[in-house]
Order: C-alpha cells, then structure tokens, then sequence
C-alpha cells in the first residue's frame, strides 16, 4: 500500500501502479492518490489472495480481480489510507496463518524437571527455548537457555523449572495471522510464540520461521498462478509427468495407493531419500523410503490390509516394512529428528516435522522429498537446495558438524561423488579433511564402517572411490598397514572384468565385494588381516570367506603349474566357493592361469558325461558312493579330450572297473 501527493494533474498514474507491480514482484499493489485534492484508490493484483475489485467496491469504485479503482472525494489521502488498511483486513485472506508456519509437534518441557533436565533437552535438541506445560499438557510459560544457565549458575540446577520460567507471554492460536505473530516478535521482543488450541500446545513459531515466510514469499497461490512462479520459487514443483516417464506403472499406481490411505487417515505422506534424487539424476532407483508426518506404523498396518501386504513394524523407532504379494518392499518412518550424543555414536530418535527429518540427512541431494496425498501428488519439496546442488553437480551437507556426528558419511560423499561424476563443495571438503585428521573413524562402530566399505566395493567402479579415498588419508585412517600402489590398482580393475563378465555369463551372484576386499588387503600378514576384520567386526561367515579368499587363492595358485592335465586343475578349483575362484582369476597375472581357470568357471564344471546311474546299474553296479567315483573319473577324461563320445565314455567306464581291459573288442 502506498501513497502519494500531487499538486497539479498528472497523467498514467494507473499504469505506474501496474509497473510497480512488475517490477517489484509484489502480489498486490493498492495506490492511494491525491491529485489536486481528489483521492483516487487505484489497485493492481497478480494474486487470487487478493481481489482488489472487493477492496475498492467498499469505496463506490468498480473493476475486477487484477484491476480496479475508487474515487474518494472530501476525505485526505491518510484517512483513506486507514480505511483501507481496515478494508483490507476483513477482505483479504490471510497470506499465511499461524499453522502454515509453525514447528509442530513442539518440543515441550515438564513443569516437574530439573533446571538441569530441562537444559539438557534444550541443548540436546539444539533449541533455545521451550514452552513449558503441567501435567496436564497446558501452558505454563516458557523458559530458554538464559534462565537455565543463570539457574545453574545460582546452584539451583535440582530445582523444578516451574520455578523460573517466563509467564508473562503472549500466546496465538492456529488461526491466527501471521501479522499478529511478528507483532509479538518484534514489538514485545518475544522470541518463541506458542501456539495453543484451547489450552493444549500444538506447535511454536520462532524468529527464523518469521524470517522464512517473509523473504521466501511463499503465498500458496493456485497451480496455475504458481507455474508461473516456479523459476523464482524453485523450492517446490510437480514432478508428476516425471514419476510417470521414469518409475514403472505398478510403483507409481502404489504410491497413489498409499496417497489415497493417507487422505482418509489425514496424515501427510512423502516419497524420500535415494528415490527421488535419482528420479531428478535420470538414474533408476526402485527402493522406495516413505515419511509419515504422523504415526507411520499405524499407516503401515492400514496399507497392509487394504493392500493384502505382509507388514513388520518397530513400535519403538515408529517404522515398518511393508512386503507386497511381488516382493516389492516398501520402506515407512514417522518423520523424525536424530540427536547425536557424541562423534560416531547412534543416535536417539524422536518425532518431528519434515523439514527436521530431511535435515537430519547427510548431503543436500538426499533432502528432497515428494507428496504422495492424491491433491498434491508430486509435489517437490526443497528445503536446502538440493535440487541446485544437483544442477550444479555438488555434493554438500547440511551443516558443519555433520562429519563429526557421523563419519561413516565421509565414505557415502565420495562414494555419490563418484557414482554421480559429483564434485565436493569446498567447504565440504574442508571439513571432510578436518574429521580425517581428528581420526574420528575411531569413534565409529566398526560394523557401520564394514556395511559403508561394503557399499563402495557394490558400485560399478570401486577403483575411482578408492583412489580419492587414499587421496583423503581416509585408507591409511581405517588402517595404517594398508598400503595403495599401483599392482592394488591394476588389481582392482582386473576385479571390475571378471566381475563385468560373470554377471553376464551367470544369473547366480557372487559376493563381489568380497573380492574388492580381499584385494585392499594384499600384502597384509595373516595377522593383520585378523586384526583389520576384528576391528570392522565382519560376521563370522563373512569373516571366513575373506580369509579363504586371501589365503586359499595364494596357495591353489601356487600348485597350477605348466603340463598339469585339465582334469588336475578341475579337481583343484571345485570344491571352492565361486568368490576364490573369480579371485583367482583376476589376481593370476599368468595369462595361461587365467584361461585355464576361466575354462573351469564356464564349461568344465558343467560338463555331463553321456553315461549315466541307469548305465552303471546295467554293468551290474549297486548305488552308492562308487557311482560318483565313476562319474567324477569319466568327466576327468571327458575335460582331458580322452573321451568324447557316448561309446568311447562306456569303454572308459568298463575298463575302469575292470570289465575290459585295454585292446580288447567293446563289449
């Protein structure tokens, strides 16, 4: 609203009002105009917020929507400016209300604690200040860090924080305006605002939430005024047409499944994490995170049974897991917030809006969540960039004790750097140097830092994410005897081959990262590798199949040599797990090793004599262990080429047990 004073006649007043419009990027302008002693009220809109045809009918003026205009005679130009303020307020619907801003569920503190309790659970949610409630769950006042410190300070930490808390405040109700909140803020200089329905809290508003509605100039305005927002705003946009290009149609019909259940159950629900980050990247990625800003095991049960799932739920982490009738897993968790009591520990876990849930995530890219609830299916929400951040091709976190709270994330930033051909922001890089130099892997469970390396030695090309690893110090921080030459190097690719190849020549998996593993651990003493599985407290099952990789390579290797029958190397490589063997493989640098190995992996070892127990049982044998012995000795033959055809694997046969002997007729 604005005003101004004009002596003699000027002309186009109305169409600088629309300029100003543009140019400012207002929502709404309402001009109040004297011009030689005539007040015009000239009013322009580009928001449903506001119909300006409504403000100015109060004034005798006409027009429409977007444009309008009144002519106020007798009257100055300030007192129609006050009326219409006045006009305004009871026309025009609030932008924002209490409940579009505010933090909900609140974090509130017990009349009953401790000054000392109380100050923890401010510290350790990383707030300032509190509403205080009895206990009934009613509004007692507030108390911040300043009151507690002082308290402490006085000795009174045992004290109940009934005692010092601030009861003189002031208190909005949900459908308050925003106005009336920054009134409190700023001219009563409170700094947190409970919001109370009735007498019981359900949410607070702080400076920061104030300043967020203000500059992000958020006014939820319809769909198709907001598409034309959309490249000022880029914090939320509809990727619904996206989800339909890229997830096939049985998720994507589950998602609005689960959308609808949640209408009816009202509570909203958001598609999080990996799935949607990889939706933007153009990169497939089926495993499906979804957050419940409510009761995600109540939810879960619900979708189970409409949807005939099977569900598991952990009442104590409010998640679940949902199996379908294909198989298809989803994943449910109420939003929540993780605290971090010192570096590398687990976190507790409490429930909290979506904005905190996505903060408590390691790197921006990974904050994007999309609603699944059928009237806004496919909506982008982006609190912290991380769709920039992926234009811009950056991994960042979040904020700056981020490697300190949890290490692990130092192994998951260079593993999408170089997954995604991503960079590290610079001042994410700095700190991911810092927590390297403090050794602060230490402080981490060593079963976390096993599943991480797991993870690395999983993508297509481990060798890059192993050399910005040495690059880091990071090999040389999880264990010092380790060493990166250029024979682990070529090692590594070697791996990648006959792996590339095993998957295309077998449906049946391996555990290849078991093979990466191996190969960092080359040159390692036995000793050593026991220390280095120990401290990264591997599974006994796992921990043994490392060791056989490790240890039965070197020697079957050892005992392949030049002139040895095919049929002697068959019988050295088949007993072994398929991970030694592929091992093997890759580690040999004897070209004839290799090949002889490989002939095993993909033709020896599939071989079937032509004879079979129906034949051996005609040459008047009786099942047992002497069938095999047989069988075993005639592939022998049959993978030497002494033996090819179904006459020539009987002849063996009758003559290996003695019923014919060497030049006689076949019989």
């Amino acid at each position: 609203v604005t005003t101004a004073q004009f002596d003699t006649y000027v002309g186009d007043v109305a169409h600088l009002v629309s300029k100003l419009l543009e140019i400012n990027n207002y929502p709404a302008v309402l001009a109040i105009v004297d011009v030689e002693g005539t007040v015009f009220i000239i009013g322009r809109s580009r928001s449903p917020k506001v119909d300006v045809s409504k403000v100015v009918s109060r004034f005798g003026g006409g027009g429409h929507r977007e444009a309008a205009s009144a002519v106020v005679r007798g009257r100055t130009v300030y007192e129609v400016r006050s009326d219409v303020l006045s006009v305004l307020k009871e026309v025009v619907e609030p932008v924002k209300l209490a409940r579009d801003i505010m933090t909900s569920p609140p974090k509130v503190i017990g009349d009953g604690w401790t000054v000392r309790e109380a100050q923890d659970f401010l510290i350790r949610n990383g707030i300032n200040a509190a509403p205080v409630v009895d206990s009934g769950g009613r509004l007692i006042g507030i108390v911040n860090r300043k009151l507690t410190d002082k308290a402490i300070y006085m000795g009174m930490e045992e004290e109940k924080v009934g005692g010092i808390v601030q009861t003189d405040i002031s208190k909005v109700g949900p459908e308050s305006s925003v106005g009336e909140v920054e009134d409190i803020i700023v001219n009563k200089h409170q700094a947190l605002v409970p919001v109370v329905d009735g007498e019981r809290v359900v949410g607070v508003i702080t400076r920061t939430d104030i300043l967020t509605n203000l500059y992000r100039k958020d006014f939820e305005e319809t769909e198709s005024f907001y598409a034309k927002r959309a490249k000022l705003y880029p914090h939320t946009k509809n990727v619904k047409q996206l989800l339909k290009e890229r997830i096939p149609e049985r998720v994507l019909n589950l998602l609005k499944s689960i959308g609808r259940i949640a209408d009816r159950e009202g509570v909203s629900v958001y598609v999080v994490g990996g799935f949607v980050r990889d939706l933007i990247i153009g990169r497939e990625n089926l495993d499906v995170d979804i957050v419940v800003e409510g009761d995600a095991t109540d939810l879960a049960k619900k979708v189970a049974k409409e949807m005939g799932a099977k569900v598991h739920t952990f009442s104590r982490f409010k998640t679940a897991v949902l199996t379908f009738a294909d198989g298809f897993k989803v994943d449910m968790a109420s939003a929540r917030t993780e605290v971090y009591h010192s570096p590398g520990a687990l976190p507790s876990v409490d429930t909290a809006p979506l904005k905190k849930d996505l903060f408590r995530r390691d790197f921006t890219i990974n904050t994007l969540a999309v609603k699944v609830n059928s009237r806004e299916f496919g909506k982008l929400i982006d609190y912290f960039n991380g769709l920039k951040d992926i234009k811009e091709r950056k991994i960042r976190v979040l904020h700056a004790l981020s490697f300190i709270e949890d290490p692990t994330r130092i192994l998951r930033a260079l593993r999408f750097a170089v997954r995604y051909r991503f960079e590290l922001g610079k001042h994410t890089e700095k700190l991911l140097r810092i927590a390297v130099q403090r050794k602060l892997f230490k402080t981490v469970e060593g079963r976390r830092l096993y599943l991480e390396l797991r993870h690395i030695f999983e993508e297509d090309n481990p060798l890059r994410i192993v050399n910005r690893m040495d690059d880091y110090g990071i090999l040389k921080a999880l264990c010092p005897d380790i060493s990166w030459d250029r024979n682990k190097k070529d090692l590594f690719e070697r791996i990648r081959k006959v792996i590339i190849w095993h998957r295309m020549a077998f449906e049946k998996r391996a555990d290849y990262p078991v093979l990466y593993l191996s190969a960092l651990l080359e040159g390692l003493s036995f000793q050593a590798v026991e220390r280095f599985l120990s401290q990264l407290s591997v599974p006994e099952g796992e921990r043994k199949l490392i060791k056989g990789v490790f240890i039965r390579s070197r020697q079957v290797l050892g005992l392949i040599k030049r002139g040895m029958k095919n049929s002697e190397v068959m019988a050295l490589l088949e007993n072994l797990p398929e991970e030694v063997i592929l091992y093997m493989a890759a580690k040999t640098k004897d070209e004839w090793k290799r090949e002889k190995i490989m002939e095993f992996l993909k033709r020896w070892r599939f071989i079937k004599p032509e004879v079979n127990g129906d034949d051996l049982k005609g040459l008047g044998l009786k099942p047992g262990p002497i069938f095999r012995e047989v069988l075993h000795e005639l592939k022998g033959k049959i993978v030497d080429g002494e033996v090819t055809d179904r006459e020539s694997q009987m002849r063996f046969v009758r003559r290996f047990l003695g019923l014919e002997r060497e030049g006689e007729p076949a019989k």
